[in-house]
């Protein structure tokens, strides 16, 4: 069968790539072609003679890739005198659908939206490979994904089973009863469950820097979600306020899921639980997210006021902003190459080495994941650089859910010039050090879900909601 994919685009690559999924698995050697409107090679009204033979003896379809314009798809079939289409998503993701069906154990197969900026899917921390052994893991990869070989290889390498999908072809997908996803805003099959990983704080938007529209938009977000892990005890606060919308929502307790922060759990084993006091703390981490993008002079005042002080400087790039912002990056990180205490770390290594990591003397932004990892795996505080006070609303400051006392230092603008004072005070006086690792640790202990066993409670959660619909026939 030859398939005619019809606009050609996001949604029709798609296609494609599950066409040649299906070719692979069921020995098939089913070809397909594009045909759009703008392209004088491949116009529908060109090829109309040919897809209306094709289709007429039964050895083509004319696939419609796009449900948003399908009305004007018609028309525009209609107007040419061809009298049969299909919705290409309803046809090919139905017989994926088919494939796993008579192929697998459909009850046990668990789903999981890649995410992250490489194989190494940090936020998941382990529940993959606790969970593995009980379910078949399905991984679901866009095609745009920026580090997709890297992602690829990888998969190939672990002999691991993928799909391509996103957005409507996404939604087609309905042969697993349960999904993992990271994102913000995503949509699935109504007949398939998903949990959402939320990935830090910063997902429950920093009203700083940020607009009420966008906090409103995730708040919704996590609203379809049909099961949502919270991290820690003040963000089940705030998120089950949220969640209520203001009251019309009466119980989200049940969605809600206290299962910890699992991203950090690799990476404190890798940096080690016992705090090494005498090595030196020379080095200042300045993390590329948004304040260098929004203020740059400012961020570039700073660090060379740290560098002519002779700290070390480490401009961590952004690996998730690599494709749209990495040019900009690499402009801003010129400025500063001429020093020798300075480090442009770039997403070839997208995590710092434990030796960096020890000798850091804090971590610097305002909006970025970072600021709630870096102190729970070293023990040492981040400082968010926030606007001026003046320029924030006071509402929005008095009820500002990003900011921690256990794990944070906040400077406003009108203040940079302390920083400097406060970073030497983080790197040489030890009781300064060891009364921030105290506080941080109470914030382990008493504010995050199951610490450092978060992945194993999130495993165990996965494993026995499949196990209590063994029951549940179809």
């Amino acid at each position: 069968m030859h398939y005619y994919i019809y606009p050609n685009g996001g949604n029709a690559k798609y296609l494609a790539l599950n066409i040649e999924f299906l070719n692979k698995f069921l020995n098939l050697n089913d070809t397909y072609s594009f045909v759009d409107d703008s392209d004088d090679l491949r116009n529908l009204e060109i090829m109309a003679e040919q897809i209306r033979q094709d289709c007429k003896n039964k050895k083509a379809k004319l696939l419609l890739s796009s449900p948003k314009i399908q009305d004007t798809l018609l028309q525009n079939i209609n107007n040419i005198g061809i009298d049969e289409c299909y919705c290409g998503i309803k046809e090919i993701m139905g017989r994926v659908n088919v494939y796993f069906r008579e192929n697998f154990d459909c009850k046990k197969i668990l789903g999981v939206v890649l995410s992250g900026f490489s194989a190494y899917q940090k936020h998941l921390g382990s529940i993959i490979d606790i969970v593995k052994d009980r379910l078949q893991i399905v991984w679901i990869v866009s095609h745009s994904h920026y580090f997709l070989d890297e992602v690829l290889d990888n998969f190939s390498k672990n002999n691991e089973l993928y799909l391509y999908a996103d957005c409507e072809v996404l939604e087609a997908l309905d042969f697993f009863p349960l999904i993992l996803e990271q994102s913000n805003i995503m949509r699935f099959h109504t007949g398939v469950k998903n949990l959402k990983i939320v990935t830090s704080m910063e997902q429950l938007p920093n009203q700083v820097c940020s607009s009420s529209e966008l906090r409103d938009s995730l708040n919704m977000a996590f609203f379809l979600s049909s099961y949502l892990n919270i991290h820690s005890i003040s963000l089940y606060d705030r998120i089950k306020i949220m969640q209520s919308f203001g009251g019309s929502v009466p119980d989200p307790s049940p969605r809600l899921i206290k299962g910890g922060y699992p991203s950090i759990e690799k990476e404190l084993e890798n940096f080690g639980n016992t705090i090494d006091y005498e090595i030196k703390r020379d080095t200042i981490i300045f993390i590329s997210t948004f304040i260098n993008f929004e203020n740059p002079k400012r961020v570039a005042k700073l660090i060379f006021g740290a560098l002519d002080s002779n700290f070390r400087v480490i401009f961590k790039s952004c690996p998730p902003l690599e494709e749209d912002k990495g040019d900009i990056e690499d402009e801003f990180a010129k400025q500063f190459l001429k020093y020798p205490n300075f480090i442009y770390w770039q997403n070839s290594t997208p995590r710092l080495s434990k030796d960096e990591l020890q000798r850091s003397i804090c971590a610097i932004e305002l909006y970025s994941s970072m600021m709630y990892s870096y102190p729970v795996i070293t023990k040492r505080p981040a400082i968010l650089l926030y606007p001026k006070k003046t320029s924030i609303p006071k509402d929005i400051l008095e009820n500002d859910c990003f900011y921690n006392e256990n794990l944070h230092i906040r400077i406003y603008e009108e203040e940079d010039s302390k920083l400097l004072d406060i970073i030497k005070e983080l790197a040489d006086n030890k009781d300064t050090q060891r009364q921030w690792e105290k506080n941080i640790e109470s914030y382990c202990n008493n504010d995050l879900y199951n610490f450092k066993n978060a992945s194993q409670y999130i495993a165990n959660w996965i494993i026995k909601w499949y196990k209590m619909r063994e029951i549940l026939k179809n």
